[in-house]
């Protein structure tokens, strides 16, 4: 009998070293410590997660996820960053008529928009083409003075006849939520196999 007791000892002391060693490791998302930057990572690409933010499972899906700061996944307008890649018809050379089809593409959708679209280009940690184009529209009719418009930024990574889009909707005007956009978006990477 008490050969049979230290066996079921020993085994349920493997299972709860293992259950712990799999905590400790980061596996699963109950109790994800938020405050240091993560990984986010599959065969096809790696982005870093800024510290305070989180993905929201209300508004992600397959194809595109979505991260708002920790603590403001309840609010009915959470500033949030979403990260999806899209297929693209242009080589990872032709990076300047992506560009030119993204601004026409903006141009159209804001004509009747009050609102001031800029843009810049530059590179990701990884060398590979970023461009950032800016939505900044005019707060609404009746708000008060100090009250700041939607911006919009979106951050286009590009390859080989694919892109990711990393987009940013600020409503709340917070710097953070700029400062986490732009760290997701520049390590942005590409996994190409060699």
């Amino acid at each position: 009998m008490l050969i049979r007791h230290n066996k079921t000892f020993k085994a349920l002391g493997l299972v709860l070293f293992l259950l712990l060693a799999l905590l400790a490791a980061g596996c699963g998302e109950a109790g994800e410590d938020t405050s240091q930057e993560r990984q986010a990572a599959n065969d096809e690409y790696s982005y870093t997660i800024p510290a305070g933010w989180v993905q929201s499972d209300k508004y992600s899906s397959e194809d595109k996820i979505f991260y708002v700061q920790d603590g403001h996944e309840d609010e009915e307008q959470p500033d949030n960053i979403s990260v999806e890649v899209k297929s693209s018809r242009y080589a990872a050379d032709e990076h300047m008529q992506f560009r030119d089809a993204i601004v026409a593409q903006l141009t159209m959708q804001l004509r009747n928009v009050p609102a001031l679209l800029t843009g810049d280009g530059r590179f990701t940690d990884e060398g590979a083409v970023l461009y950032v184009f800016t939505i900044t529209e005019e707060p609404p009719e009746g708000a008060p003075e100090d009250a700041v418009g939607v911006v919009t930024r979106q951050y286009y990574v590009i390859d080989d006849k694919q892109y990711a889009l990393i987009h940013l909707t600020n409503f709340s005007g917070a710097e953070e939520a700029d400062a986490a956009a732009e760290r997701l978006a520049t390590s942005f990477c590409f996994i190409h196999e060699s």
